[in-house]
This record gives structure tokens, sequence and C-alpha cells, in this order.
């Protein structure tokens, strides 16, 4: 028994050819010839309908919904993160047909992605692809909030019907931070650009006979103008080091996206600009291609949702536009592979 996939990618009718068998068997001490094949089938592939009101054409025989929270909601407190895992699973389309959950974004929370996974399993009903979307949430401040909901639109192969897989909104409540804030009277590091503290010594009066004091007020002032100096300047290059290895961290995402591009590999492609795109707005990361293009505008907002498309479909895709039009916002530049992002310092990006 051979069992076969078949996902048509227009409405037409369609010619199944027969299956051939040749092959030679024993009967009664002789070897006898056969040829067997089974009967031509025509399908009927009818269109989207018209009312699917989807972005994603999904049929499926089922496609359900779930979310849930590994370290648990009643105990969730300010500035704690939690990880919130949504699964989304369908019996007849394969995890890769599954398009990304676009969750709206929630009013006092900071979202952080990760990359999806993807399982397919073969069942006696067909194929079953899972996709596996995880988060981690991290709230403000303590107050009552509410996530909003998923409403993705679907359609039923057996009923031949639309319907809805629903995550329904969420309240929940945050409580104050494990530990308030420390009041700090005097300050153990000197920030560069801060004004500096003001070191006061006592002076001894003109009426001291002993010189040793004066000698060890001055020692204690230059001793102090040193520390302040040595600290300004660890400070400096704390922040010079910070601001270097982000440089160094961004090139070599924007070469990850140049060589998937190059290649023309689509997953890697939105994987690599995914893992960009945190970087890029790393306190507010989109959370989806389309909403990368959407920041970005332009030609390279139109590449992307061509990617997001050709994913979908599993059609082949060509990735030397996107990286044209990528390298021209990254660099300014034509495209020219020659001034790519390497493991230097250059090009310098702009934080």
């Amino acid at each position: 028994e051979r069992r076969y996939l078949m996902y048509p990618q227009k409405s037409d009718k369609i010619r199944i050819r027969p299956v051939v068998l040749s092959g030679v068997y024993a009967s009664k001490g002789r070897r006898r010839s056969v040829k067997k094949q089974s009967r031509m089938l025509m399908l009927d592939v009818r269109p989207v309908p018209d009312s699917f009101p989807g972005k994603f054409w999904l049929p499926a025989a089922q496609l359900k919904i779930t979310e849930k929270w590994p370290g648990g909601l009643p105990a969730w407190r300010a500035g704690e993160p939690i990880k919130r895992i949504i699964r989304l699973e369908a019996t007849g389309l394969l995890a890769r047909q599954l398009p990304e959950i676009e969750l709206p974004d929630a009013t006092g929370f900071r979202n952080y992605p990760e990359s999806p996974s993807f399982n397919d399993k073969h069942t006696d009903r067909g194929i079953r692809g899972q996709r596996r979307q995880t988060m981690v949430l991290i709230p403000a401040q303590a107050g009552a909030y509410t996530l909003p909901g998923v409403r993705l639109p679907w359609w039923n192969t057996r009923t031949d019907r639309l319907e809805y897989a629903e995550l329904p909104p969420r309240t929940v409540t945050i409580g104050e931070a494990a530990f308030s804030s420390l009041t700090v009277d005097e300050p153990s590091t000197f920030v560069a650009g801060e004004a500096a503290p003001t070191v006061v010594a006592r002076v001894p009066g003109a009426g001291d006979a002993n010189p040793w004091v004066w000698v060890s007020a001055a020692l204690l002032i230059g001793w102090l103008t040193t520390a302040l100096m040595t600290w300004r300047g660890v400070d400096w290059y704390r922040t010079f080091r910070r601001a270097r290895r982000r440089r160094i961290t961004m090139n070599r995402r924007i070469e990850a996206v140049r060589r998937a591009c190059r290649s023309s590999d689509a997953e890697a492609a939105r994987d690599a600009l995914m893992t960009w795109a945190r970087l890029q707005w790393s306190d507010d990361a989109p959370t989806s291609l389309g909403k990368i293009g959407a920041r970005c505008g332009g030609l390279l907002q139109q590449q992307i949702e061509i990617l997001e498309a050709s994913l979908y479909r599993g059609d082949r895709w060509d990735g030397n536009t996107l990286w044209d039009s990528f390298s021209i916002r990254e660099n300014g530049d034509d495209g020219n592979d020659d001034r790519a992002a390497s493991d230097g310092l250059e090009p310098l990006h702009r934080l």
C-alpha cells in the first residue's frame, strides 16, 4: 500500500493517470509475467469560495488552536517573564502550510517571540500538521490587563462550510514586583555624561601646626580625582564595548540574510529576517514577516510579501531582489555583495 498527498494549486479538472504494475511471479513452477493498472481518476478541484474571509486558504478536515502557559498565571508579577505556547494543529495540512498566528499587541506587555517549530504526523486519517509558536511576555507594571483573542477562519472539508478556530481574550491580574525599588543615597558608579559628584575635603586651618595634615589633604584630593577619572573611563569603555558587540552581532545577522537570499532558501530567509528584526527593534520586535515588511515599507515590503506568499504556497522563490532592496535599506548602496556585512566592524551599522 502506498499513500500520496496531493495539493492542487488551481481549480480545474485534473486527470490522475493509472498506476501501472509490471512484474514476474511463479505459478506451478513456471515464471509468468503480469501487468496490471488501476483506473484513471478525474478530480474536479473547486475554487476558493468568494465568501471566504481569511488571508490564507486553509482547507482541512479538522483545525484547532490551543494555548499553554508553562509558568502558570496565578503568581504573575510585574517585570517577571512568562512563557506562552500557542499550537495550531490541522488534519489534512502539512505543518509548513499553517500560517503564523498574528497576535494583536497587548497593552502593558513586551513580547519576545521565538522561532516556530513544525511537526508532521501520518495517521489513518491522513497527515496531521502542527505549528508551535512560543513567546515570552513581560508585564511592565501591576494591574489588570486583557490579552487579545485570536479568530482564524478555515474551511471544513468534511462539512463543506466555513468555520473558525478561536482563542478567547484572557484577562490577567499582574501583582506588584517581588522587590521594590531601592533608594541609593550615594552613587557607587558614575555614568558618562552626568555631572560628577562634588567631593568636599576638609582643609586644615592656618593655625594647624602639623604640615603632614596638608600633605594628607592634598593626597586625598589627588586620589579622589584619579578614582573619579578611572570610574568615568571604565564606564565609557563599557559603553563602547556594548556598542561594538551590537555592531558585530547586527553585521552577522545581515550576513545571514544575504546568504539565505543569494541561495534562494525561503525558510532560511524567513528565519534570518525574524532574527535580524528582533535586534533591529529590540524594544518592540515584530512578530511576523508581514509586520517586518510594514515597518520597512517600499520595495522591501513588497519583496517580503512575495517571500511570505511563496512560503505558504511552496513555490520556488528567487531571493536576489529581496537582498538588493534589503542591502539598499541597510547600507545605502546598490546591493553589491562585495560590501556585505562580515564578522568585522565594517560596514558600521547605525545604532
